[in-house]
């Protein structure tokens, strides 16, 4: 403990001597990182925020903000993760079938998947996808799927989004 105490004091004195204007310049930066879509960073600089000044309601709901945000979006692909497949043997099946199949399989192991295609009928029909696993995350299906078939996977919250590569590229990626 005492060979802490020299560190400690200069560290609490760093944060009493913060003036007003420096809380304000590092909660703005903390909330250019966060509109950039550096969330770690805005959270880290808002927690300093928070530090300095803890009665810094801004700062405190932009926080809570950014971890439900957090939350949502890590809970489908954690639970897609969570989700182990036994089995999976497609051959020369269609992109458009093994999506739709998905679903199905994921309930016959307790768990439960929303998948929303984002590429015209024509496009799924015609990929052909030949893939066998067994034992591994749904997370990792969907992965090997989306190479397969030429497509693009994003977990947003309650859906897996599919999309064409060529789709997925004009269209910035939700955060």
């Amino acid at each position: 403990m005492k060979r802490w105490l020299p560190l400690l004091v200069p560290m609490l004195l760093c944060v009493a001597t913060l003036s007003a204007e420096t809380v304000q310049e590092v909660y703005a930066r903390g909330m250019r990182a966060s509109l950039g879509g550096d969330n770690a960073t805005a959270k880290n600089l808002l927690l300093q925020v928070l530090a300095a000044d803890p009665g810094n309601r801004a700062a405190a709901a932009n926080l809570r903000r950014i971890e439900m945000a957090a939350a949502s979006q890590g809970g489908l692909k954690s639970r897609t993760e969570a989700l182990i497949v036994p089995k999976v043997d497609f051959h020369d099946a269609s992109l458009t079938s093994v999506l739709d199949y998905l679903p199905t399989l994921a309930a016959q192991q307790k768990g439960s998947l929303n998948i929303v295609r984002m590429f015209p009928k024509e496009y799924g029909d015609e990929k052909k996808i030949t893939l066998q696993l067994a034992s591994v995350p749904m997370s990792s299906v969907l992965e090997y799927v989306a190479h397969l078939g030429g497509v693009t996977v994003e977990y947003q919250k309650s859906a897996v989004v599919v999309k064409a590569q060529t789709e997925a590229k004009a269209t910035p990626a939700a955060q």
